[in-house]
């Protein structure tokens, strides 16, 4: 992420043409939202995506720009397809923009004095904000509980069992960690362009 070399991406250039797009958290939680949602077939969501991102849509293929974008500059062309360490188990998703607003917003408020029902904030913003939360907040706990491990030897029975029931009573109806939705979003986004 580059916050502080300079203006912040606003838009898409295609040739001599420069696209805007929305750059507000709410456009790119819903984003995250539609790739990740079942309901929706992986074959539409790239020109949905285009719909919901850019007022007028680019005529040329967006998906690579889209993640890089939606993960805030982490990552280049090529530079997508991260190591996968090998032998360890899938990890659970900390949080979801569906299911967590709630406590979005008051860890917002409660660490930044930020109202997020006001407040635009560029995407890039609001990610080193959430992604900075303080772990007092009840939102750093719940994502705390979803990804702990429980090692019932380590922590003792009466612990395992106790975490294990904050784990389950927290639980995402549909559980993806961050490199898993940046590897489903990748795949979708691939099918605009393996379908031309």
């Amino acid at each position: 992420m580059r916050l502080l070399d300079g203006e912040l991406p606003e838009s898409l250039q295609v040739g001599e043409k420069i696209f805007p797009l929305r750059t507000d958290f709410r456009d790119w939680m819903k984003f995250e939202i539609l790739m990740l949602d079942k309901d929706v077939p992986d074959r539409m969501k790239p020109l949905l995506a285009k719909k919901l991102i850019f007022p007028e849509i680019p005529p040329a293929d967006t998906s690579e720009f889209l993640l890089w974008f939606y993960s805030c500059g982490a990552v280049r062309s090529g530079a997508l397809e991260k190591k996968k360490p090998v032998g360890k188990k899938k990890t659970a998703a900390a949080y979801s923009f569906e299911y967590d607003e709630d406590m979005i917003y008051a860890a917002f408020m409660q660490c930044y004095s930020i109202d997020l029902c006001v407040t635009k904030m560029h995407w890039w913003k609001f990610r080193a904000l959430f992604d900075s939360l303080s772990d007092e907040t009840k939102l750093k706990k719940v994502m705390g509980y979803r990804i702990m491990d429980i090692d019932e030897k380590k922590m003792g029975a009466d612990h395992a069992k106790h975490y294990k029931e904050l784990k389950e009573h927290y639980k995402l109806p549909r559980s993806l960690s961050e490199q898993q939705k940046i590897d489903h979003m990748k795949q979708v986004l691939n099918t605009e362009r393996n379908q031309k």
